[in-house]
């Protein structure tokens, strides 16, 4: 059966939390938790939740997100939470085909799609849960009622994404090249808008070859 582990939602105080943490070695994350969080359990989960998508990030990165705009900020987590968890990349790749075809999405219909893939189990509606209140509080997507969402559109800059968006495309179609096209349009990246510029993936560590048909980019 498939892992989940995206099972506590994530709000943007934690990630400056963790990463106020990795500035200074005397800061722990317990005390401003438990301005959100009581429950021991609960804050051990959240950190490791931190850890994972985080802790691989190397210091100039992490502290370079104090100065990106809250939707790049936004994107930075989404990106990196899709890495380190399928089951969130599963999740909003499927709410983002949804939006392509109806203005809103349910949490019932996204339950039943991601238990198609992990099983039927209420672990699964617990992670559901968790994701859209992540997208929720980052202010990716909006809840005109209970158990309904809507999308909202984030402008982000993609000359600081590049690489991030590139390796979370490859993992989930599980290749090492793919096209610009799908670059542009998969519905992974489905509550942000951004122009793509071949230009600023040939600075990567990637090859671009062009052909008649689409461009594709490949690790180099």
């Amino acid at each position: 059966m498939n892992p989940i582990g995206f099972i506590k939602p994530i709000r943007p105080e934690y990630v400056h939390f963790y990463i106020h943490m990795r500035q200074d070695s005397t800061y722990t994350l317990n005390d401003d938790l438990s301005l959100f969080i009581k429950g021991k359990e609960t804050k051990d989960q959240i950190k490791s939740i931190l850890n994972r998508t985080l802790s691989d990030q190397d210091d100039e990165s992490l502290f370079r997100y104090h100065s990106f705009s809250t939707s790049n900020q936004a994107f930075y987590y989404y990106a990196l939470s899709c890495l380190a968890y399928p089951f969130f990349r599963d999740t909003v790749e499927y709410i983002g085909k949804q939006f392509r075809l109806h203005d809103h999405v349910t949490t019932r219909q996204i339950q039943h799609h991601l238990k198609s893939i992990y099983g039927n189990r209420r672990r699964v509606e617990v992670a559901v849960a968790s994701v859209l209140s992540t997208l929720y509080y980052w202010n990716l997507i909006d809840r005109p009622k209970i158990g309904v969402y809507s999308k909202v559109v984030c402008e982000i800059d993609f000359k600081f994404h590049i690489a991030l968006m590139i390796e979370v495309l490859m993992q989930s179609v599980n290749h090492s090249s793919i096209s610009k096209e799908t670059l542009e349009y998969n519905s992974i990246f489905f509550p942000f808008h951004y122009d793509v510029t071949i230009a600023d993936v040939k600075e990567e560590n990637y090859r671009v070859i062009s052909t008649i048909r689409d461009t594709i980019i490949e690790r180099a």
